[in-house]
This record gives structure tokens, sequence and C-alpha cells, in this order.
């Protein structure tokens, strides 16, 4: 049920109980209020989140306890910070009930315009059934936007337009799963001088006819980092993302695995002279063409593992290799290749270990997609990439030795794993145990024993 009220007595009613309308205010919302509208304290919520919107002014706080929230909502230009009270998507949800975006960033919205630890599922729209993003820049962090669809930009649509200002639009730590467009930008299209910059995001198993995970359209240079884009699938260019008419993006630490398109451009398509740039890439398992270009379009890539070598168009960087690059399990515990629990960390003896260009990683990117600490040196590599010691790896993951449950160290808990996978020197791996085989000899014995000690954290 979608719930309206007019905007004077929600201010009114909050005025009533002690809530400036000018003031800085944490405005909290629970949908257990419902059918009552609530005034917004924390002793008497709203039920709606567009309600506590409507009554908030700038530099305001909404907070928003776990449950289901079905409505469509608009920040109306304000600079307001809108967040789940848990900052845990998964019990946070806004459903839009397959009628219209379900949340509006229009004209105004500065980057202290927040959304964060929501999911955003079921939107239905012409352009952006999750989000719309029209001349604004908001700040999106911990968010997942699953199964939204549009005719354009599935999950978000974004149109900055504005000559007068740069975009200052980012997304970090967000999930982007499973969303779909009919014509473009399954999980993201941006478009008119639109170029955010996207950390840490995960763009998977979503559909389009042309770029699957993201399409940017018209001067798009978006800046993305520590990305994963697996199991896209664009019915005729781009499944991983498609740039068009003078849009360059620039990439860095980025995994492409699993992507698909009808006309091979598997992980990227480039036309109309745009000329992406990407360092410290992985693209693997995209089809018969990781990455086509034309029209006046030459992407530049450098200390990237491309299978199949480089593309035609493109222009070599140095440091690019044809190897393959060693994920701990690309296809995840579903053996689903395109789902969430792909696991495309490196296993141990991964060419992509000590390979990347330091220089390359934006300034104050510190770590890797997990968070946990980007460059980290492996005693048992030969550093082959650019840079002072330690250097960076190749793809969204940094290796670190011992390091079984990906938690950024080799601790007790991977010496409990290691316990159960030492065996006598040939006899095999076991289930879950390759990310102990430190030597890449196929097994775990004493030998990698003794290289866990050098890298064991009590």
């Amino acid at each position: 049920m979608l719930y309206t009220i007019r905007m004077t007595l929600r201010v009114l009613v909050g005025l009533a109980f002690g809530h400036s309308a000018y003031g800085q205010t944490t405005w909290h919302v629970d949908d257990d209020t419902c059918p009552a509208v609530g005034n917004g304290s924390q002793v008497d919520p709203y039920c709606s989140i567009q309600i506590a919107i409507d009554a908030s002014t700038n530099g305001d706080a909404i907070q928003v306890a776990n449950g289901t929230y079905v409505e469509l909502i608009n920040f109306n230009g304000k600079a307001v910070s809108l967040r789940s009270a848990s900052d845990n998507p998964a019990t946070t949800i806004i459903d839009g009930d397959s009628d219209g975006p379900i949340v509006t960033c229009n004209s105004g919205g500065t980057s202290t315009t927040l959304l964060r630890g929501l999911t955003i599922t079921n939107g239905q729209a012409n352009r952006g059934g999750g989000m719309n993003i029209s001349s604004a820049s908001p700040t999106v962090i911990n968010c997942v936007f699953r199964q939204n669809f549009a005719f354009e930009g599935g999950a978000v649509y974004n149109n900055f337009a504005d000559v007068f200002r740069p975009q200052t639009l980012t997304f970090s730590n967000c999930v982007f799963e499973g969303n779909v467009a009919q014509s473009s930008g399954a999980a993201m299209l941006n478009r008119n001088s639109s170029s955010p910059v996207l950390a840490n995001c995960q763009f998977v198993g979503n559909r389009a006819s042309n770029g699957a995970g993201i399409l940017n359209d018209r001067n798009c240079s978006p800046i993305v980092t520590n990305c994963i884009f697996s199991g896209n699938e664009a019915g005729l260019h781009g499944g991983g993302m498609l740039n068009v008419f003078l849009s360059s993006p620039i990439l860095t630490n980025c995994t492409f695995s699993g992507n698909s398109a009808f006309d091979s451009r598997g992980a990227l398509g480039n036309l109309q002279s745009s000329d992406p740039v990407l360092t410290n890439c992985i693209l693997w398992d995209n089809g018969p063409l990781a990455m086509t270009s034309c029209c006046r379009s030459n992407p530049t890539i450098s200390n990237s593992i491309i299978q199949d070598g480089l593309p035609m168009d493109t222009i070599d960087g140095g440091g690019n290799i044809d190897i393959n690059p060693l994920f701990v399990d690309p296809n995840g515990a579903d053996e689903i290749l395109g789902t969430v629990d792909d696991d495309f960390r490196l296993l141990p003896g991964s060419p992509a270990i000590d390979a990347g260009n330091n220089s390359a990683v934006p300034v104050g990117v510190m770590t890797d997609f997990d968070g946990h600490t980007r460059f980290v040196d492996d005693i048992l590599t030969v550093d082959t990439g650019v840079g002072i010691a330690p250097i960076v790896d190749i793809g969204a993951f940094e290796f670190v030795l011992g390091d079984c449950d990906a938690d950024g160290d080799a601790d007790i808990a991977d010496h409990v794993i290691l316990d159960g996978c030492l065996t006598s020197p040939g006899d095999g791996l076991g289930v879950g145990c390759a990310c102990l085989d430190l030597d890449a000899d196929g097994d775990v014995d004493l030998r990698d024993f003794g290289y866990f000690q050098m890298a064991f954290i009590p």
C-alpha cells in the first residue's frame, strides 16, 4: 500500500512533537507503526519513508527500521541522509511494487544526499526502475539493487546534463543483481556527461540488449575501481559494459568474468570514439572475444590479464599477459556462474599476484573489493608489476598468503583449515584446500605448512 498525506500535516505533526522543520533532525521510520502515520520520533516513528522525507529539511537524517516498505520515494532535491538503522540491506527493503522508479533524485541533490544500507527491488519504469537520477549527485553506499526493470537503466538511470558543474555521484559497496532493461543498461545507464565514481561494486546476472552491466552514453567517463562484472548478458552489444559516443571510463583493478553478448563483446564494447583505460584488470571467460572496439575507439590496457591477448584497436600500455588468473571458485558454491557467491579471489601461484601497476590505483584507495589491505607482498612470488614493493595485484582482490577464510590475514582460523588439509606429498587436494596449496604443486604438505608459518599472525 502506498501512503499519501499532505505535506502541511506532516510538518505540523512533527512540530507538535518537538521536531524543528529547519534544524538538523533525525526522523525515524518503522513499518510497524502502520497503518497509523506516526510523528517521526523514536517513540512514534513515521510509517512511511516519503512522509519522513517530506517533513525533513537539508541536513536532516532519516533512519529506517528493519522491514519491507512498499512505496516510491522522491528526495525532492533535498540534501538529507536516508539510511537503514541496521546498515543491512538484507533486512531493510524498499519494494516498488512494479510501479514507477523506486527512488527519484532530481536537481539539487548533492553528495550530502545519502542513500545507505537498503535493498531497492521490484521497480518498474521507462527509465530507472530502481533509481532515477537527473542532474544530481547523491552518495549511495552499501545498497542492493535487485530485480528492477526499465526500458533504459533497469536499476539506475543517471542523466546529468549540467554543463556548469561536474557530477560527484558515488556508488560504493553496492550490488546490482538480476536487473533487466529492455533496451540498454540493465544495472546502470549513464548519459550526457554523467561520470559517477564506482568503487567495490558488484554487477552480476543483469540482462539488456546493450550494456547489460553498464552502458555509458554520450561523453560519460565514470571512474570504476575494485568492481566485479559477472554473468551479465547482452542480447546485442557489451555484456559487462558498453561505451558509446565519446565515453571513456577509467577502470582499475576490476574483474570481468562470465559475461556474454551476441556480438562477442562479452566483457566490454567500445563504439564511436570511446577510449576506456584499463589497468590492473582481469578479462577472463567472457566468450569468444573479451573486448571489441570500432569507429575510432582505441582503449588502452596495461598490467592486465586478457584472455587470448590484446584485442584489435587496443593501445598496449605494457605488462599485459594471457595466462589463467586462477580464481578460487568462479562458479561459487551454487556452481552457477553469474551469481553473487562467485569467488574471484586468487589462488596461490596466480599470475595476477604482485603484477599490477601501483601508480594506477586511485589516490586514497588502500583496500580491495573485500575491504582488505590492497598492497600486500607475497613472499613466494617474484614481483612483475610496476612500482615500489609491495606491488598491487591484478583484479578486484588482493592475495594474502594462507588466507583461506578470506578475512584478510593468515590467522588461527586458517590454521584450523590447514590442519584438516594436510596430506602427504602427491596425495592431491581435499575439498576447499586449494587456497592452502601455497607452493602450487597440487597438494598441501609440510612444505606448505612451512610457508604458512611464515605468513601466520597469531
